[in-house]
């Protein structure tokens, strides 16, 4: 084990501590932990800078925007007036109608982050509506699109089987792939994921944020509403982003 090697546990098990802590802010742990490994010559400024910028990266911020955009719009409130009255005001069976969404979208779309985008501002608007704390409802939505990512037979399976038949086929494989294999293969997780979500998750995840969510201050400070035009923009930008 050389000294770059043993520099590097030492770095992260310190940013895993502060993390933990919590007493400084997130962003300043990760980024001086990252000036430390190029300091140290444990990595390449290039590799930090393409990190930070990755497709990946880019794509979660972008798709985080466009969530705040469509909150933003009437269509999460009429939606969730759509549900609310389809489960006679029930929170537990409206919290569970959106993960049902969730799970049909992160099937249908090729990126669970597409699909969280769509499905964020809805549970907002359900949890603002029935007074439950976003932070009770978030991360079992956010787990139920990574986990379910492509099970049922849907686009991002069908998309996925393509792909994979298409290096069975580059390198000489007789055996296919299709879209049932996946749900074979996978079909429990649907049940053991929507399981931990609706009754396990609400009682272990905090009843407030660690930091204020300011999607929720701002809407204290009550901005102004959007007008026809711009809320049937806002749907329709988001709508053609995700086709």
């Amino acid at each position: 084990m050389n000294t770059q090697m043993i520099i590097c546990i030492l770095l992260f098990i310190a940013m895993l501590i502060s993390f933990l802590i919590a007493k400084l802010p997130l962003g300043v742990t990760a980024g001086t932990v990252a000036a430390l490994l190029v300091l140290t010559n444990c990595t390449e400024p290039d590799t930090i800078l393409k990190g930070i910028g990755s497709a990946n990266a880019v794509t979660i911020a972008c798709m985080i925007i466009l969530a705040v955009g469509l909150g933003r719009t009437s269509f999460p409130a009429k939606l969730t007036s759509g549900i609310r009255k389809i489960t006679g005001g029930n929170y537990k069976l409206a919290y569970l109608g959106v993960l049902l969404i969730a799970l049909a979208l992160t099937s249908m779309l090729t990126s669970p982050m597409a699909a969280y985008a769509i499905a964020f501002p809805i549970m907002d608007s359900v949890c603002d509506e029935f007074g439950v704390s976003r932070s009770k409802a978030q991360f079992p939505l956010l787990v139920v699109c990574l986990a379910c990512c492509a099970i049922l037979p849907l686009g991002g399976s069908i998309s996925q089987a393509a792909v994979y038949d298409g290096y069975m086929q580059t390198y000489g494989f007789t055996q296919g792939f299709t879209a049932l294999d996946f749900f074979q293969g996978r079909w429990p997780f649907i049940f053991i994921v929507l399981v931990w979500a609706y009754f396990i998750a609400p009682k272990i995840t905090l009843e407030k944020p660690v930091a204020p969510i300011a999607a929720l201050e701002a809407k204290k400070t009550a901005s102004k509403p959007l007008g026809s035009f711009a809320d049937i923009t806002g749907v329709c930008i988001f709508t053609l982003v995700i086709l």
